[in-house]
Formats: structure tokens, C-alpha cells, sequence
């Protein structure tokens, strides 16, 4: 859905939601077996032991435009965000997700492409978003210079489960590997670059326990929210 929040005079937070019609998960009839099957899997060669999705396999749509980006030695930030749905329990639930915030962020933002880099979901599950080598639309002032990884679910309250947690762990390893991620990165939850509520009260305060946590960003500020 496209969601709009204010909060009242008393603090209370109001939300509506703008629902992308037709998200259901279908496969992508561009993407070929031999493409799914031969060079997605060289792609991720270095990735062992993550339980990885590919947008064939979620039913991605082609993105709008190519946004490929290439930071020699690897991005400086890595970005935690939360989607702020329901969580997911199945890899078809998690697909469902993936492919519904997919239409909501070509539909009713217009954007390219899904907002995210990667998508975490339940046992670990990462699904792919823009992948590696697109730049995202998930923090504005650092999409040029970050990844980032969705954690599926809403973690005002409480925090993603130690299997989301450790394939974020896994899959920063890989970026590294890669050199995708700099040794040196910093990790910040959306919070840190612009005044809003992501990834959540609870996630982002157990994020301030973590090695490479970052903190407030230089150049912080507040811009108006992408929900119309």
C-alpha cells in the first residue's frame, strides 16, 4: 500500500493506506530459466549459505530505468530498514511482499524500482531487491554511496529474530567479500540520515549495541515524507 502518516494534535498517530491493485505474485515471463538458473547463480557464488531469492523467483517486474552504480573499494554506509508490514512466514508470503512494495514504489512513487537493495524475511530469508550494483531510493542524501537491507515486519516494538539478524550478518560478510561493502563501513538505520521512524524505536535502539554502528549522520536533516 501507499501509506500516509500524520499524527493528531495529541500525539496519536493516524495512518491511511493507498493499496497498489494487483498484487498478487506471478513470474516475471522476461527472465529466463537458463538467465535464473545459470548466471544468477555465478552472481552469488561467494554468497554461501544464505538462503537466497532472486527477483525470478519473487516475480519482480523489470525496473524502469537502469540505476547501476559501482563505489570503488565498496559503499561506506549500509542502511537497516523496516518495512513496517505484517512479518512473513513462507517464502511464497515473503515473495508476495517483496513484489506488493515493488508495485507500491513504481506505482505510487514512482520510482524505478524497489526502494531496497535487499530484503531479509523469516528463517533468514533474503530476497533480492536491487541487488549489488543498482543504487537504491531508501535514504535520501546517501542513496549514492549505500545499500541497504529491508527487515520485513514492524519493529517499533520489538526486534528482527536472530535468524533475520544473522543472515543481515552473513550477507554484509558477502558484500565485503565482494567488495561491495568497505571493511570499514558504518550502519545506520534510516533514523540517523533524516527524521523518521525507521527502522523502528526498538530495532534502531539494539542497533546502537552493534560493532559498526554509525550513529547521527553529518548533513542530517528532515525532508517531507515520500506518502502522498
Amino acid at each position: 500500500p501507499c501509506i500516509e502518516q500524520q499524527r493528531t494534535p495529541g500525539g496519536v498517530r493516524r495512518q491511511q493506506t493507498y493499496v497498489a491493485q494487483g498484487a498478487t505474485l506471478t513470474h516475471n515471463p522476461e527472465r529466463t530459466r537458463s538467465d535464473h538458473y545459470g548466471l544468477w547463480y555465478r552472481k552469488w557464488e561467494k554468497c554461501k549459505g544464505i538462503l537466497f531469492v532472486s527477483r525470478w523467483e519473487w516475480g519482480a517486474r523489470s525496473p524502469k530505468a537502469n540505476n547501476s552504480f559501482n563505489k570503488n573499494g565498496g559503499v561506506p554506509y549500509l542502511f537497516y530498514h523496516h518495512t513496517q508490514t505484517e512479518k512473513c512466514f513462507t517464502k511464497e508470503n515473503c515473495a508476495g511482499i517483496a513484489l506488493m512494495w515493488q508495485r507500491v514504489h513504481q506505482e505510487c512513487q514512482g520510482w524505478d524500482d524497489i526502494a531496497y537493495n535487499f530484503l531479509i524475511g523469516f528463517k533468514g530469508l533474503v530476497l533480492e531487491g536491487r541487488g549489488w550494483d543498482q543504487m537504491g531510493a531508501h535514504t535520501v542524501g546517501f542513496n549514492k554511496e549505500s545499500l541497504s537491507f529491508g527487515f520485513v515486519g514492524d519493529y517499533s516494538r520489538e526486534v528482527p529474530d536472530e535468524l533475520m539478524l544473522q543472515a543481515a550478518r552473513n550477507l554484509t560478510q558477502c558484500g565485503i567479500q565482494m567488495q561491495k561493502i568497505s571493511p570499514n563501513y558504518t550502519l545506520h538505520g534510516q533514523v540517523d540520515a533524516d527524521c523518521r521512524e525507521c527502522p523502528g524505536e526498538a530495532f534502531h535502539a539494539f542497533m546502537q549495541n552493534m560493532s559498526h554502528f554509525g550513529g547521527k549522520l553529518p548533513g542530517y536533516k528532515c525532508t517531507p515524507s515520500p506518502w502522498k
